[in-house]
């Protein structure tokens, strides 16, 4: 038989394809050709054993992405305070009184609105506002401004937080406790969008939602960047919702989301635990940094799995060249996709080696993410050892250090998803990311079952 080679360059060197003929050992003490498939096979089962959480699929109304409604320093020019105060005439007292209580709220890094719920100075704002940044300040419609260095309250959950100004004020707006407005019912927004402060914009409710274990409003309105935090009233004036973001939902639906009435109230009778921004923005970090580590871990999933399918399809062949002693040569095998797979997970074991050196990172994140990189390293290892032929006692003990590297990235990944679980429900993500949390989990459990203690084999 002809014997056919294929050349594919990888990042590791050169795979050689190649179909070739059984063949009779030399030694009767060396393993048969069968005997090392049916080790491969033994190995690497069809199909792949870890079934991908992603399909995992929220409500059909859950916030699929979400967009914060934030305006950046100089993304427009000076906004303009005259335009919306030629109207405020126009304005029912109750509905004057809270474009009155509406605030603007200046960070470094970014800007949006606010809402003065008492006279003593308590303003209600928007969680996603004042994380991460190391102050703010606050710009009353009468144009005094306030510095605050502390946050009251927040909740990761409710996307809320309660700020304070050092001083009285006669305006306010009233926590909400009538009946809300029905779907199809009419709405008001205040906020700061592009070029315009304290622009009032009209709106109707869509729905009352439950998402990711808060109460939320999905309105329509044409609201833009500089809203984020800013209230939303009905017709009477009365305090409905603070807006939280621009969103897709599931169902392909765009909407305006705002943190409902009920949420509000749920938070403000919460106990308080007032903390510094500086101190808010470590915690903060380090939550945006286990977020996006569980998307990426359940997008790493999916090539895993796609790197057992591909060395699944892996065969022990001969290559035709005999050594001097006439003992049969042997080259596994790969397909394209194994070393296209294999590429993907260098790709994430770079992304593992730069985010761990952030500084200020939480312990077991940085654990994770050693874990991962580890097992990337495994795994492209495993592979690797692939590449040349041997003789078929060599290839014997070639197929077990594969599998050997294997089963230390597989325990490595279930740590890694351990540490990361841990650490999201140190951060509050539980309940702020409960699809996520249950991938993860799901994943864990997988990968990691719940009381495995054992230690990674060693080569």
């Amino acid at each position: 038989m002809n014997l056919i080679s294929v050349r594919l360059q990888s990042f590791f060197g050169i795979l050689i394809i190649q179909a070739g003929v059984n063949f009779t050992p030399v030694c009767a003490s060396e393993p048969t050709m069968e005997e090392l498939r049916r080790e491969w096979s033994r190995i690497f089962p069809q199909p792949a054993p870890v079934p991908s959480p992603a399909r995992l699929v929220p409500d059909d109304l859950s916030i699929l992405e979400k967009e914060f409604l934030l305006i950046r320093p100089f993304d427009y020019p000076a906004a303009s305070l005259s335009r919306s105060l030629r109207t405020i005439r126009e304005y029912t007292p109750p509905l004057r009184q809270a474009h009155a209580a509406c605030v603007k709220i200046i960070t470094p890094s970014w800007h949006g609105a606010g809402v003065v719920i008492s006279p003593e100075g308590d303003i209600l704002t928007s969680y996603h506002l004042v994380a991460g940044v190391p102050g703010a300040s606050i710009v009353t419609l009468e144009g005094r401004v306030y510095s605050v260095t502390n946050i009251q309250a927040h909740s990761i959950v409710h996307d809320l937080a309660l700020l304070k100004i050092p001083a009285k004020t006669p305006v306010f707006l009233p926590i909400n406790t009538g009946a809300m407005p029905a779907p199809g019912g009419a709405l008001q927004i205040i906020g700061h969008p592009e070029d315009t402060s304290w622009k009032l914009t009209l709106g109707k409710v869509i729905r009352h939602y439950r998402d990711a274990g808060t109460q939320v409003l999905h309105f329509e309105a044409g609201i833009g960047p500089g809203n984020s935090g800013g209230p939303v009233v009905d017709e009477a004036g009365r305090l409905c919702a603070i807006t939280a973001c621009s969103a897709r939902l599931t169902d392909g639906s765009k909407v305006k989301v705002g943190v409902d009435i009920g949420a509000i109230r749920d938070f403000l009778e919460s106990p308080r635990t007032p903390i510094p921004f500086t101190d808010l923005a470590a915690l903060e970090k380090n939550r945006r940094m286990a977020d996006f580590l569980g998307s990426l871990y359940i997008r790493m999933e999916d090539s895993l799995s796609q790197w057992l399918a591909a060395m699944a399809a892996v065969t022990v062949e001969t290559n035709g060249i005999a050594s001097v002693s006439s003992s049969p040569q042997l080259r596994l095998v790969a397909p394209r996709q194994s070393a296209q797979t294999a590429a993907k997970l260098l790709m994430f074991r770079i992304l593992m080696t730069h985010c761990a050196q952030q500084e200020g990172l939480d312990p077991r994140l940085y654990r994770s993410m050693a874990d991962t990189s580890a097992s990337m390293t495994h795994l492209i290892d495993g592979l690797a050892a692939a590449h040349g032929s041997a003789a078929p006692g060599q290839m014997k003990l070639t197929i077990a250090g594969i599998a050997l590297h294997r089963d230390q990235a597989k325990l490595l990944f279930g740590k890694a998803l351990g540490a990361l679980e841990e650490s999201g429900q140190a951060l509050n993500l539980t309940d702020s990311a409960p699809l996520k949390q249950k991938q993860i989990a799901t994943l864990r459990e997988a990968y990691f079952p719940t009381g495995c203690h054992a230690e990674s084999p060693r080569l």
